[in-house]
């Protein structure tokens, strides 16, 4: 399978911009091998990439290659770590990590500067240290963790929607005033 300009991969659920018969099951397979086996194809031409239920306990060193990702979804896997060459993914705008063990947010995000939306849902996470987020993060998904305190969200100015449902919190951070862009907060079960 050779990847071309603007390819996008999907793991589960297999979708390519060129509109080929999608496949299950073995294509799968095949795809995630091509992360495995980079001589394959041209990484740097994938744009989206979905890793999820692969039970990864961590990241493919190739996926690091991959520098023109806008998207990439890791969930559903057992990662508790993102290696710091996830930086070099300069592009990147969407990443999901839900359902892993995570159990603090990941301090390469805040190195990422195009990463806009952010999902941390369903990890192990007890303390929120927005310190480790790129400041220009607009949607934060951290619903279902086990989080007690959120601190440093006042310096997220670009954030708009920030959901924390469902996790041990007792009242929204007063310094949130300074996120002058937010429009919807969720805090409650």
């Amino acid at each position: 399978m050779e990847a071309r300009r603007g390819y996008h991969m999907e793991i589960v659920g297999v979708k390519h911009h060129d509109k080929k018969q999608r496949k299950g099951g073995d294509e799968q397979r095949q795809q995630l091998n091509i992360l495995l086996s980079p001589k394959q194809a041209s990484l740097t031409q994938l744009t989206s990439v979905d890793i999820r239920f692969q039970n990864l306990s961590e990241v493919p060193k190739s996926l690091c290659e991959c520098i023109n990702l806008t998207k990439l979804d890791m969930g559903n896997n057992r990662l508790n770590k993102l290696p710091k060459d996830l930086a070099k993914l300069e592009n990147l705008k969407i990443l999901f990590l839900t359902l892993n063990e995570f159990e603090v947010i990941p301090p390469i995000l805040k190195s990422m500067k195009r990463l806009t939306m952010l999902s941390l849902k369903k990890n192990k996470i007890i303390k929120a240290e927005c310190e480790n987020l790129p400041v220009q993060i607009e949607w934060l998904i951290m619903t279902e963790n086990k989080i007690s305190d959120i601190t440093n969200i006042g310096r997220l100015t670009s954030l708009r929607k920030c959901m924390f449902s469902h996790n041990r919190l007792s009242e929204i951070p007063n310094e949130i005033k300074h996120c002058k862009k937010i429009g919807d907060v969720e805090i409650g079960r």
